[in-house]
């Protein structure tokens, strides 16, 4: 079993969303559906089937050829901003004009089949505005994502030396193979525990004893430095599901009413990895993300990892949620308030060591639910394929902890 135990520091700090890239490193790329670089010219972009994976390709190619040509950090993080007005321009142009993301897949079919049928020009776009039931408007936008992306290359350009661009137009980033079989990819589980640090018997706090987790943190890896992106669960969740920063994706405000759809090109990490063949399962009821998609029909494809096909590998989430207040006493293993050790900016009295001791006991009977399925792992023959994160959704619920920063 290859296992992953990340720290979480103070009260305030999670799995940050560099932690989750950091996390996911050790698996391939296909397997998360990040993919690989591809090697594309102007030629072969601009004779795509789709202006979407044009746009993709493009873009893509432009980012990739950044890194080859050893452009500054500086010059990476304006074509950033770059990049990030430019998808925003895109993605405002489509919510006026009120394009789904349906409309973009009938978009695509129409523009695939006037392709083949060698249409240009105006004769092209009068076509996919038939066949895709496109309105003057709809269309319109759809032809100035080619403009803004002319322009958008164009910007790029000129953050380089000339040398740079140079090289930028003569190199070319490897392609890399994406075939692999669905049956060799390992299965992925991501176990959440809410509103908790680093409070556990493997970091040495005193009075606790989590042996289930201590186990896991001896198998892998437990990481000693990780920060939260946002203290709080819908926001911090919305970027762990994603992998982006909850500001970039518009996802930052905490229950969000008005859920925006996520930017174009980003998709849930489980559209991702169904993407690559996996079968995805939320164990538990809470996905609390601030865009759309965000129900769990609308992310997920069952609630069980045992749903899936035969020899099918899987991407199974489940939250513990018993570490979110109000908490539980631990009759088997009791914590005596005088046993714990506070923060030293908390008033040291009775009734905060009992309370701190309270939520302690509650991580205990967590650590037991937490060993029994790993248990489960072992007992179904999983355990040697399966890929195993613990991680808390963001810091403790106590003062400078949750919902502080």
């Amino acid at each position: 079993m290859i296992v992953f135990v990340p720290r979480l520091l103070l009260g305030t700090t999670c799995l940050s969303v560099l932690l989750v890239w950091l996390t996911f490193s050790s698996v391939p790329d296909h397997v998360l559906g990040f993919e690989p670089p591809v090697e594309v010219d102007a030629a072969t972009a601009r004779s795509a089937k789709t202006p979407s994976l044009r746009h993709l390709l493009i873009t893509r190619r432009t980012e990739q050829k950044f890194h080859l040509i050893g452009a500054s950090e500086k010059q990476r993080a304006k074509l950033d901003q770059i990049s990030l007005a430019h998808r925003r321009s895109i993605l405002d142009l489509r919510e006026r004009t009120g394009i789904t993301k349906e409309l973009i897949q009938e978009r695509d079919k129409a523009f695939a089949s006037a392709k083949q049928k060698e249409l240009t020009g105006d004769d092209l776009w009068q076509y996919v505005q038939k066949h895709a039931s496109l309105s003057d408007e709809q269309t319109d936008a759809f032809r100035q994502t080619f403009e803004q992306h002319q322009r958008f290359t164009a910007a790029a350009l000129q953050l380089l030396t000339k040398e740079q661009k140079t090289a930028f137009r003569k190199a070319k980033v490897q392609k890399a193979s994406t075939q692999h079989s669905a049956k060799s990819l390992p299965n992925i589980l991501w176990i959440t525990i809410e509103d908790w640090g680093p409070d556990l018997s493997c970091y040495g706090t005193p009075g606790i004893h989590t042996p289930h987790v201590d186990k896991l943190a001896s198998q892998g890896i437990r990481y000693q430095t990780a920060f939260t992106t946002s203290p709080v669960c819908s926001t911090s969740r919305s970027a762990m599901m994603t992998g982006y920063h909850q500001n970039y994706i518009r996802a930052n405000q905490h229950r969000e009413h008005e859920k925006q759809p996520l930017p174009h090109g980003i998709k849930p990490i489980p559209h991702l990895v169904k993407e690559a063949g996996y079968f995805t399962a939320l164990m538990s009821g809470k996905t609390d993300c601030n865009f759309v998609p965000n129900t769990r029909d609308e992310l997920f494809e069952g609630t069980d990892w045992n749903q899936r096909a035969e020899g099918q590998p899987f991407f199974a989430r489940i939250t513990f949620s018993g570490t979110h207040r109000a908490w539980q006493r631990d009759p088997e293993r009791p914590i005596d308030g005088k046993d714990v050790e506070l923060p030293p900016y908390y008033a040291d009295t009775d009734f905060i060591r009992r309370d701190w001791a309270n939520g302690l006991e509650q991580m205990q009977l967590v650590d037991r639910q937490f060993g029994a399925l790993l248990e489960r792992l072992d007992e179904e023959s999983l355990s040697d394929n399966t890929i195993v994160f613990f991680i808390g959704d963001h810091g403790r619920c106590h003062i400078r902890g949750k919902q502080f920063l």
